[in-house]
């Protein structure tokens, strides 16, 4: 199956669902396949479903009257709690006299995909986030914290904004370490709690499918100050929201942004990133304005304009001294500069118009701009490997985000 056309992004489709002009079978098609590729992204739930939870001890998993499992430690007990789904970790407590107060402090893992099963699995998507939203309320009230994992990305919140804001409020003043946030598509624009800055405990944080809160209101100690991983899917945020987020998040080491909903101009300032990804974006201009950690940097499948168009995407080289591994360039429409100076075809190489660091340069290769590709190893002296992807034939598959954020090995389209 060939890709949807450019005009089938989040961005399109808002402008085809505005202009009342979209084929409602495709917007449907296009939504499905937006969600499935969201889901995608995210890292596998550190948690064992198939568990086998009994009070029996001749059942499988038992084998004779003695109960060796309770007899150990508290830690390591709460330690098997929190490899539990939310469900099966409460119904610890049933287990025996010993089991009963561990759950309350234990580090809780919520995945809603877990909340839903039996027949409510066969109910409408409407009916589904209800469920979701109310399970995963009492959770949060009931339990006092810390929770390792949160992950919501089932429930569509548009008729649950005052239980979004209640899980946020809850999520911060009982700790969370890992949080996946996505709102079932439709509405795109769904407002998120500015809120969200108050999860001072978070490291890795995913958000989906939101208009991103306006900063410019925010209070000067709104921060992330423990953020080590930061997604951005699908989100409607401005260039001057992703300073703030750069500004405010001083350990942070990974950003990814698929399928940003505007077109991005970003401005990396940060003295802890090591690797940013865009993919699926409309990258109008990415500068490297102080970045001393950035090791790498992968444009994946970037767009331009929604009418299939390629426009050009300036990439500007100020500090960045360790970046390591570069790509995906496409030679003849991405405009390097490196300094003040613009690289083109003619331009001359010297100490302040080349970029040493580089190792590894990955093309998007057009045959008939050989010239551009020719060009490109003089500025880069230092690539010992090139690698070249015939933009006709191949597609690069990014990393899962919250993973290790190097991109797999290359998909035959």
């Amino acid at each position: 199956m060939n890709p949807p056309p450019p005009a089938s992004t989040v961005y399109g489709m808002l402008l085809q669902k505005h202009s009342g002009s979209g084929c409602q079978r495709l917007m449907d098609s296009v939504l499905d396949l937006t969600y499935h590729f969201l889901r995608s992204c995210i890292s596998d739930v550190p948690v064992y479903t198939e568990a086998f939870l009994s009070a029996d001890f001749s059942s499988p998993g038992g084998g004779t009257d003695e109960d060796r499992i309770s007899a150990l430690p508290d830690r390591v007990l709460r330690g098997i709690i929190s490899l539990l789904p939310a469900k099966d970790a409460a119904r610890t407590a049933a287990l025996s006299s010993r089991w009963r107060p561990l759950w309350r402090s234990a580090p809780l893992v919520v995945v809603d995909d877990h909340l839903v099963s039996g027949e409510a699995r066969f109910l409408s998507p409407d009916a589904q986030s209800s469920i979701i939203v109310s399970v995963v309320t009492r959770i949060l009230e009931a339990h006092p914290g810390p929770f390792c994992y949160v992950h919501i990305s089932w429930a569509a919140m548009d008729e649950h904004r005052a239980e979004l804001a209640r899980w946020i409020y809850f999520l911060a003043i009982k700790g969370v370490e890992e949080l996946v946030l996505v709102n079932r598509p439709c509405p795109f624009d769904l407002p998120l709690p500015s809120a969200i800055f108050s999860l001072a405990s978070v490291s890795r944080l995913l958000l989906g499918v939101w208009k991103f809160p306006d900063t410019a209101a925010l209070p000067r100690g709104a921060a992330f100050p423990h953020l080590l991983e930061l997604c951005l899917c699908y989100l409607a945020i401005e260039d001057r929201d992703l300073d703030f987020i750069l500004a405010r998040s001083p350990v942070l080491e990974s950003l990814v942004i698929y399928s940003s909903q505007m077109q991005l101009n970003l401005r990396i300032i940060s003295s802890s990133l090591q690797c940013v990804q865009l993919c699926l974006c409309y990258v109008l201009e990415l500068a490297m304005v102080n970045a001393p950690c950035l090791e790498r940097l992968f444009l994946w499948e970037t767009v331009r304009r929604e009418d299939g168009d390629r426009g050009s995407s300036t990439i500007r080289f100020g500090h960045a001294p360790n970046l390591r591994v570069l790509g995906f360039l496409m030679p003849g429409i991405d405009v390097l500069v490196v300094g003040n100076t613009v690289i083109k075809v003619g331009t001359k190489s010297d100490s302040n118009t080349v970029v040493p660091s580089v190792r590894v340069l990955a093309l998007n290769v057009c045959f008939d701009i050989r010239s551009e590709v020719k060009m490109l190893p003089r500025f880069l002296p230092s690539a010992a490997e090139l690698c070249s992807d015939p933009a006709a034939d191949r597609i690069f598959k990014p990393a899962p985000a919250l993973q290790d954020p190097m991109p797999t090995e290359p998909v035959t389209r």
